[in-house]
């Protein structure tokens, strides 16, 4: 089993929600994880090699876009640190793959690197999501992430007009019955030597519950290690 470090929690998305889940579907992936909301504590312990997957769940970002976020930016705004920085620069260099799910793309806006690390930014201003609802989703494309894919139903919000770098391909579109077109979901590539995915859903503990769901992920986790 390879140790993996899944950094989770945040404004309107809790641990047990979001993150705790992903330690028994992970399991499937030969990935022995652990779960925090301490972003800049996991990733000293990620640089100093205790772990060898990192997979990011968190929703933590300075919050400084509207006064709507002042109650929550005491416990939950977070500028990641230069040694922060760091650890994701030099694990992604290291090739090891990344996994991240849901709301990783909002997190660390102060951070213009991250997306590109990522290969997917949400754009303040332009990036959004309908609310919360039974989704659609379907394969976009053959993969080893969607090998065997059927069309599924999934209770969650999907993330749309994300910035995508032109190396992470779209392999699951989604959509809600009142939008009039469906949306990419989930999205995987490989550069510099680093494999990334990103699965989109991953709302609430009800969406990581989804079987099908949960599959994904699993496929997912696995290709980033080049396990699949």
């Amino acid at each position: 089993m390879r140790r993996n470090l899944i950094l989770a929690g945040g404004v309107f998305h809790p641990l047990a929600e979001c993150g705790d889940p992903l330690v028994e579907i992970l399991h499937r992936a030969a990935l022995d994880s652990e779960v925090t909301d301490d972003v800049e504590g996991g990733l000293a312990r990620l640089a100093r090699g205790e772990f060898d997957q990192l997979t990011v769940a968190c929703l933590r970002w300075t919050m400084t876009q509207s006064d709507k976020y002042v109650p929550y930016r005491a416990q939950w705004a977070l500028a990641l640190s230069e040694n922060g920085r760091a650890a994701i620069r030099d694990y992604i260099a290291s090739g090891r793959g990344l996994l991240a799910i849901h709301t990783a793309p909002i997190s660390f806006d102060d951070w213009p690197e991250w997306p590109a690390l990522l290969g997917i930014g949400w754009r303040w201003g332009v990036s959004y999501h309908p609310p919360l609802a039974n989704a659609e989703a379907r394969p976009l494309a053959s993969h080893p992430i969607t090998a065997g894919m059927q069309p599924f139903e999934v209770s969650d919000e999907i993330y749309s007009a994300l910035e995508v770098q032109p190396w992470m391909a779209p392999l699951v579109e989604a959509r809600h019955a009142d939008m009039p077109a469906w949306r990419p979901v989930v999205f995987a590539g490989e550069h510099d030597g680093c494999r990334r995915a990103y699965c989109g859903f991953g709302h609430d503990a009800a969406s990581l519950g989804n079987a099908e769901h949960k599959d994904m992920i699993v496929r997912a986790a696995r290709w980033v290690a080049r396990d699949l």
